[in-house]
């Protein structure tokens, strides 16, 4: 039983490294975009102008008021409906 295991795991090596890589790489673009959009949306929040605040203010509602499973599901499914 820990031979063929092993064999298994042998022979699923390559593809536990690529997606291993995959992972890191989605991390890495996330967190750059993460800063980005928190960047702005604190500049925004900080703002003279009140337009620009407003606009803050609604993004931050929007996202603290639903879930991050909501939020995913929505990317993931609703992003591939508008470009069909």
């Amino acid at each position: 039983m820990i031979q063929s295991f092993l064999e298994t795991l042998q022979r699923a090596w390559p593809f536990l490294i690529q997606g291993f890589q995959i992972t890191i790489e989605i991390w890495a673009i996330s967190i750059v975009i993460g800063i980005v959009v928190g960047l702005f949306s604190c500049l925004m929040k900080i703002s003279r102008f009140k337009v620009l605040n407003l606009i803050s203010n609604f993004y931050i509602w929007l996202i603290r008021g639903t879930p991050m499973m909501a939020q995913a599901m929505i990317i993931f499914f609703g992003i591939f409906k508008l470009f069909k």
